[in-house]
């Protein structure tokens, strides 16, 4: 069964989500129209799968963002079995409320009315809402949990509902980058759909979406995510920024996407770090090429020396040169990723293992340094991973990076490797 939240802004839609689903998935705040795209999820109820998506805001007010905002919603809704209508107790009815329900009630769909922030006892002020025009009301508090379960149970029970199996994905691809770079473009051209919202606005995308991608032989899961913003920042942009750190260790592979038109700022390099720390394989995107008028070559020729000068431990950084717009180039990131996804599937013989151990302790356990008994590689599905199990002493820090390049060399692939030292 498909569900869908809708309602105005500030009634509760994304914590309602975040209990069905028992995430912390929609960010929620006491701000209007924070949640501006459409979060979706399965959520298991009575042994049987149901997907339940979360809206932005419905507000008819004369503004592009709100026109776009309300035409996705009542696009999607068309593709969902039950709406919920929720409304705010505090608030009570509003005129906007009845004008909601006017609208989709053409949609010929089952409507549900939730009246939620029903936190204290019951007043007269709940029979206003019977004045929406329909008798079928719900009475819940999201915050505190209480009346969903009922609720689920009352629209859930029905033995004609087909069960939906979640689809596992191995592979997470995060799209990285400051804030208006061209993220959600590259998502909606990856996916060929205009599922984000896309505006010439600073901060549009302000919650991650992820959407799987099956295309060309490549099976993976792709997500959207905020502009990383590390200064000056509000307590919901911090939220935010904490969400996207999140994604990014969750990611095999992040594509990290510049402005070329802006070049690479002190906000790219706090973003690359980042990524280096957490051992990330790495994409690098120059979008909006389109918009260059003048020296496109040098400017091209500049930033390949630049980050061969300047990454050392990606000596083979994928670099990509695309307008994410006029959809030119995109399919070179296609091949990258598959290029990527055959490293995180790179497989070591016990052989090489052998010889690597081997011709290390040539080298160390001569000048009476350490000696390795034992590499082993750990498939994780993160990166590529090594556990050296060594006697002696203890392993210098400029004796590991030996190690770690040595590996690289032997092996070939050059991008961070993580290798687990472990004394015995």
């Amino acid at each position: 069964m498909k569900i869908i939240i809708i309602g105005r802004s500030n009634v509760g839609k994304s914590t309602l989500f975040n209990k069905i689903i028992k995430k912390n998935k929609a960010i929620v705040s006491d701000i209007k129209y924070l949640t501006k795209d459409i979060n979706t999820n399965y959520f298991k109820w009575n042994n049987k799968y149901h997907i339940i998506s979360d809206t932005g805001g419905i507000n008819f007010k004369n503004k592009l963002i709100h026109k776009k905002i309300n035409k996705k919603i009542f696009n999607y809704i068309k593709k969902y079995d039950i709406i919920i209508l929720l409304l705010s107790y505090k608030e009570g009815l509003l005129s906007i409320d009845k004008e909601i329900y006017n609208k989709i009630k053409i949609f010929k769909k089952k409507i549900y009315i939730l009246i939620n922030k029903v936190d204290n006892n019951y007043t007269s002020k709940l029979y206003d809402f019977y004045n929406i025009g329909t008798n079928k009301l719900y009475f819940i508090s999201a915050i505190n949990n209480t009346g969903i379960s009922d609720f689920l149970d009352k629209i859930l029970n029905n033995k004609n509902i087909k069960q939906n199996k979640k689809k596992k994905n191995n592979i997470n691809i995060s799209i990285i980058g400051r804030q208006n770079v061209g993220k959600s473009t590259l998502f909606n051209t990856l996916i060929n759909k205009n599922k984000n919202l896309v505006l010439n606005t600073k901060g549009t995308t302000i919650d991650y979406i992820k959407k799987l991608y099956n295309k060309y032989n490549l099976n993976f899961t792709l997500y959207d995510t905020p502009g990383i913003k590390k200064k000056n920042i509000s307590n919901i942009e911090y939220i935010i920024y904490l969400k996207t750190i999140k994604i990014i260790k969750k990611a095999h592979i992040c594509l990290f996407m510049i402005d070329i038109n802006l070049g690479f700022l002190k906000e790219e390099y706090n973003i690359l770090n980042i990524l280096i720390k957490y051992n990330k394989l790495i994409i690098i995107i120059f979008n909006k090429i389109d918009l260059l008028k003048n020296n496109k070559n040098n400017k091209i020729l500049f930033f390949n020396n630049f980050f061969k000068k300047n990454i050392y431990s990606y000596k083979n950084l994928k670099i990509n040169y695309i307008s994410a717009k006029n959809k030119k180039n995109i399919y070179n990131i296609l091949k990258n990723i598959k290029k990527l996804i055959k490293i995180l599937n790179f497989k070591i013989t016990k052989n090489d293992l052998f010889n690597i151990k081997n011709q290390i302790n040539n080298l160390f356990f001569k000048k009476n340094f350490f000696y390795i008994k034992k590499i082993k590689q750990l498939f994780n599905n993160k990166n590529l991973t090594f556990i050296i199990k060594y006697i002696k002493n203890i392993i210098k820090k400029k004796y590991k990076k030996y190690i770690i390049n040595y590996i690289k060399n032997y092996i070939n692939i050059h991008y961070p490797i993580k290798i687990i030292f472990k004394k015995i």
